[in-house]
C-alpha cells in the first residue's frame, strides 16, 4: 500500500510538474504576444492622432485656397452655363 502511494505521488508530482512546464511556456509565449499587440497599438494610436493632425490642417488649407479663390474671382464671371454679364463702357 506505502509503494503503491509512494508510486502515485511521484505520478502526480512528475504530472504536475510536466503541467507546469507547459503552462510557464504558454504563459511566457502570451505574454510575448500581449507585449507585442500592445505596442502595436501604442504605435498605431501614435500614427491616428498625427494623421488626424494632418487631416485638419489639409483641411484648413484647403478651406482657406478655396475662400482665396472666391474672393479672386472677379464679379462679372458666373459659374459655368451662366453667360458672362458684359461691362457697358
Amino acid at each position: 500500500m506505502r509503494q503503491r502511494l509512494g508510486s502515485l505521488e511521484t505520478e502526480i508530482n512528475t504530472n504536475q510538474s510536466q503541467f507546469d512546464r507547459v503552462l510557464r511556456i504558454g504563459y511566457k509565449n502570451t505574454k510575448l504576444q500581449v507585449d507585442r499587440v500592445a505596442q502595436q497599438q501604442e504605435k498605431l494610436q501614435k500614427e491616428v492622432a498625427e494623421a488626424i493632425v494632418e487631416r485638419d490642417s489639409i483641411k484648413k488649407e484647403a478651406d482657406e485656397l478655396e475662400k482665396k479663390r472666391r474672393n479672386s474671382q472677379p464679379l462679372f464671371y458666373r459659374p459655368r452655363g451662366i453667360k458672362k454679364i458684359h461691362q457697358s463702357n
